[in-house]
Parts: C-alpha cells; sequence; structure tokens
C-alpha cells in the first residue's frame, strides 16, 4: 500500500470551522456536512476542500487530502489546509471577465470593441467583438480541442506561439450567431487585459481584484515555477491515487491560469456580486446574457436555488463555484482527486447546508461493486463503427477496467449495474437491461463529453 494511501484516513482530523452564531438547523447542517464529506474522503471518493461564505464571513469550512504529496516511500506528505491551493481551472473566467468590465468602466475597452484592434491575424478578427469573446459566440474554434494540444500543453509556450495557433483556427460559425463554449475566447481577453493595461495578467489581478479583497491564497499561475507549493491533483487507479502529469500553465493564461483556495473563492464571487468590484450596472450585463450563459458566468440551478457560477476542470482537478443572490450565499468545492460525480457532492452539499429535505443515508455515496463472478457478463471485447479502436473491459482490482490499444487504461467506477464511470476520462458507459431484467452485455453506449457510440461486444474474456 502507498505512502500516499495510508494516509488518506488521517485526514479526517483536517482542520473544520462553522460560525457559532448560526441557527440551530445550521449546526445541525455542520455536523451532517462532516459526516458526509468525512465519508467521501473515508471511502476515497474524493480529495477536496469545500467552502461556504454568508454574512460577510466563511461560515463552514473542511479540507480532505493531501497537497503535494508523492508516492515514494520517504516522501514527506502534507494534509491539505484552509489556505491549500488549486488550480481552478475555467473558473479563471469569472476573474478574467470581471476584469475586462473593469476596463469597460474605466472606458479602455468597450463590448463594441472589435478584436482586430489588438489581434487582427486571427479569422473574423474584424467583426468579432469583446462581447463576442465574453459570451462565446465568436465562432473561434476550442484550441484545446485541437490534437496537438495533446502534446504542447506539457511545454512552455511564449503568447506569440499560442496566438500563432488560434490564428490557424478554422471558424465554426458566424461570429455572434450563436453560442459555443471555447476556451480560445478567455485566452484572447486575457492577452487583451495585459495589452490594454500594459501591465502581466498577475499585476492586473493583484491589483484589481486579490488586493482590494485581500485574497491571500489567489495567484496567477503563468508558468510552472509560479505554481509551486500547490495541492498536486491524482486520479484514482485501482485502489490508489496516482498523481497526475501536470500542464505548463503557459497554455491557460486567462482562460485558465489562477490558483485559489475556496475560502478565498467564495470571498472573490461574494464581492463581486455585492459591487466591490464592478458596478451594478456591468454585474447585470455578466448576467443578464442569453442561453444559459452569460459574460463569463453560467446560471445554475442546485436543487431548485437559482445561482451563478462556473466549473473548472484541468489536469485532475475539479472546482466549482456559485453564488445564490436571494441568499447571499456563496460555495466553492474543490478537488484534487475524484472518483464520483462532482455534481453529487455539489447537489448533496447545497441540500444540506440549505436545511433542504434530505436523508442523510440516501445523499451518502454508495458505488456499485462487483465481485469476479458478477463482473464476467460484462468483460470482453467491444467495437464501434465510430471508432478505429476497440475497447477492452477487464475486471483488475476489483473494478472494471477499460484497454484501448495504445492508450492508458481507465478505471471504470460503478454507480448502479447499468453504469460506470471514469471521471478521469470524462467517460460514461451504461447497459440496457434485457427483458428478464438481466445485464444485456452484448452492447454499450459510451459517451465522453459531446462524443456519444455504441459498442457491440465481439468477443468474451475467458
Amino acid at each position: 500500500m502507498s505512502l500516499l494511501h495510508r494516509i488518506i484516513g488521517l485526514c479526517l482530523l483536517a482542520i473544520g470551522v462553522f460560525s457559532p452564531s448560526l441557527h440551530a438547523h445550521r449546526n445541525l447542517a455542520a455536523s451532517d456536512l462532516d459526516t458526509y464529506f468525512s465519508t467521501l474522503a473515508d471511502e476515497n471518493r474524493a480529495m477536496f476542500s469545500v467552502a461556504f461564505y454568508e454574512d460577510n464571513h466563511v461560515t463552514y469550512s473542511k479540507q480532505f487530502g493531501v497537497d503535494n504529496g508523492r508516492l515514494s516511500g520517504d516522501s514527506t506528505v502534507n494534509l491539505v489546509t484552509d489556505a491549500t491551493q488549486y488550480k481552478v481551472g475555467s473558473i479563471t473566467k469569472v476573474y478574467t471577465a470581471a476584469l475586462v468590465f473593469q476596463l469597460i468602466e474605466d472606458e479602455l475597452l468597450s463590448l463594441e470593441t472589435p478584436l482586430a484592434q489588438f489581434f487582427p491575424q486571427i479569422h473574423n478578427a474584424d467583426v468579432i467583438s469583446i462581447d463576442d469573446l465574453l459570451s462565446h459566440r465568436s465562432g473561434i474554434a476550442d484550441y484545446t480541442d485541437d490534437p496537438q494540444f495533446e502534446e504542447y500543453r506539457y511545454h512552455f509556450q511564449t503568447k506569440a506561439q499560442m496566438i500563432s495557433r488560434l490564428a490557424e483556427l478554422p471558424s465554426t460559425h458566424r461570429p455572434g450567431k450563436m453560442f459555443d463554449y471555447s476556451n480560445s475566447n478567455y485566452l484572447l481577453l486575457g492577452y487583451i487585459v495585459e495589452r490594454v493595461t500594459e501591465k502581466p495578467f498577475e499585476v492586473v489581478l493583484r491589483e484589481k481584484i486579490t488586493r482590494p479583497l485581500g485574497l491571500r491564497s489567489t495567484r496567477f499561475c503563468g508558468n510552472h515555477q509560479d505554481c509551486e507549493m500547490i495541492a498536486r491533483s491524482y486520479d484514482y487507479v485501482g485502489k490508489e491515487w496516482l498523481a497526475k502529469a501536470e500542464w505548463s500553465m503557459s497554455v491557460v493564461h486567462g482562460t485558465g491560469g489562477i490558483i485559489a483556495s475556496p475560502s478565498d473563492q467564495v470571498r472573490f464571487i461574494a464581492g463581486l456580486f455585492n459591487g466591490e468590484i464592478i458596478s451594478e450596472h456591468s454585474l447585470r450585463r455578466m448576467i443578464g446574457g442569453q442561453d444559459g450563459y452569460t459574460r463569463g458566468i453560467f446560471e445554475e440551478n442546485i436543487v431548485g436555488k437559482l445561482g451563478y457560477g462556473h466549473k473548472g476542470r484541468i489536469e485532475g482537478y475539479h472546482c466549482y463555484l456559485v453564488h445564490f443572490p436571494k441568499r447571499d450565499i456563496s460555495l466553492a468545492i474543490h478537488a484534487n482527486g475524484l472518483s464520483i460525480e462532482l455534481d453529487d457532492i455539489i447537489e448533496s452539499a447545497v441540500r444540506i447546508y440549505f436545511g433542504m429535505s434530505y436523508d442523510l443515508h440516501e445523499v451518502m455515496p454508495s458505488h456499485f461493486h462487483l465481485n469476479l463472478d458478477e463482473a464476467e457478463p460484462y468483460l470482453g471485447m467491444y467495437h464501434s463503427d465510430k471508432s478505429v479502436f476497440g475497447i477492452e473491459l477487464r475486471f483488475e482490482h476489483g473494478h472494471l477496467v477499460g484497454h484501448v490499444e495504445g492508450q492508458k487504461p481507465f478505471t471504470l467506477m460503478g454507480n448502479s449495474q447499468q453504469e460506470f464511470v471514469s471521471l478521469a476520462s470524462d467517460i460514461k458507459i451504461t447497459f440496457d437491461l434485457d427483458e428478464n431484467g438481466r445485464i444485456d452485455s452484448s452492447y454499450f453506449n459510451i459517451e465522453q463529453g459531446v462524443w456519444r457510440a455504441v459498442f457491440s461486444k465481439q468477443q468474451s474474456l475467458q
């Protein structure tokens, strides 16, 4: 058993706070949140930190897991704390959008300013506006979907290199016509912030957001050196947490380059909605868009509660930040390792904290476990006319494991006898039932992002 795996149990002693001034149901919520989150950690479902913010202070904070631990036997393993910083991925877009609106308020930009004023080499730059970039309606293809990204994301890239790559990307639609989420938009906006202010992004972030709000655990991670001393991310493979390869953060910049603690993030988004960062008029523009996505932020409906926030995913990090204006409550969850769906954690946390009707036993995480005999019907080689490679399902270390030629195996965690997921690979596999209520293992449906396919079994493993 690895050193990292052995210390997970110690994480149950992690620091937690809940305001004693809250009402009795809040104290009950604190106890139930502690039980729920402790179970997640104890059963290796997640390594994470969480914070709620209400009444101008952090009302609940809890941390489980390790930050910069390594798997070698003589490594020093550190438990996460309230100040531990995580790569928050696309939540960076909320900060970038706020900085852009500050520039608009200062009359240094407008929503109508054309992209061509800064980067004329981008396709359709003369008819793409700042508003198109903010609202993901530019039609610029997502550079992270480019197959070459899989290679260069691990190596330092100059801004000139990144702009050159963006200039080669095709247009997916006429600018302004439709919503099409693209990381390219906020990569460009981050560069534009630097062009307009004539300052590095990290300096602008510090001067305009982190220093005024007193955020001490928020930084811009522009290269590997800037990213030191943060929580490392992990995949749960077999029965161990294995460290993920680290990207060069030069490839994400204003679209995903911020690192922060949950306590800092809830303070940030509360400040955003309470007029401490941008004006009420600018905030209305941020949250007043169409298609559910506004400008730099999403409208969220979590178990009936209306909020505004953003998810972030990079390497093995899964993060979420949301503000519920009606109750003026903010929530941040940062995971540097997951073996269940983040949405399940978010919904359960909101139910418990808001005092909604819930059965603690029902919200507890529960994987569907298989033994070798039960796993046998699933095992075999599957093929699809939508893929040149087959997927072989094997039973290893108590789990179904998918093997694809030339690729890293992916461990599938069971949500039920029909549904299995790999969070690390963003894969969901579902089996149908036959007329007798048994698993029909002759085929399965697979989802990975927006890709869908049906794989049929060709042979069974002996």
